[in-house]
């Protein structure tokens, strides 16, 4: 498969800044991109898919939250969902109000008093979706609980197969 649809990985040129609504530009500490994190968040938003696997200290979280501000910006995501090791919710909420303090953030904390009881994650759910969160951001553990009904997932499969079908054939 790789071999086949990702063999060849054209290095992203463009590094240049993109103003992001809600951004924290100002103050005593401004976050500020820099230009190989720009560079990630430029190569996935024009792939519209991919991963950035730049080491320890590389910036990764930071153009991950600038990837999700411009896609929320540009349309293309209403509310991301983030799906991090249960020991990482905390910290990707802070830097995530560090970067975008505006935005409102559900999450489900594996730390938090009750997490161990199903029927408190289920009603901890049902919050997640039926309220107005800008940002969701969920542990691990809780991937297995979490399912799409069975027409969303064929649908997504369908979709990403045509998408890799027609790459094929290009």
């Amino acid at each position: 498969y790789n071999r086949m649809f990702n063999a060849e990985l054209g290095a992203p040129t463009k590094t240049y800044a993109v103003d992001i609504d809600g951004w924290r530009t100002g103050g005593k500490d401004p976050i500020i991109l820099k230009p190989h994190q720009w560079q990630s968040v430029h190569h996935l938003y024009e792939n519209g898919k991919g991963i950035s696997a730049r080491g320890v200290g590389f910036g990764k979280t930071y153009a991950a939250i600038g990837l999700m501000g411009l896609l929320r910006q540009e349309g293309k995501a209403k509310r991301p969902f983030i799906q991090v090791p249960n020991n990482k919710v905390k910290d990707w909420r802070d830097e995530i109000l560090n970067a975008m303090p505006g935005l409102k953030i559900g999450l489900i904390d594996p730390e938090q008093k009750g997490y161990g009881n199903r029927a408190n994650r289920q009603k901890w759910y049902q919050d997640l979706a039926n309220n107005d969160y800008d940002v969701i951001i969920l542990p691990e553990s809780a991937a297995s609980e979490i399912k799409l009904n069975a027409e969303n997932d064929e649908e997504i499969v369908a979709r990403i197969s045509g998408q890799q079908t027609s790459k094929k054939k290009e």
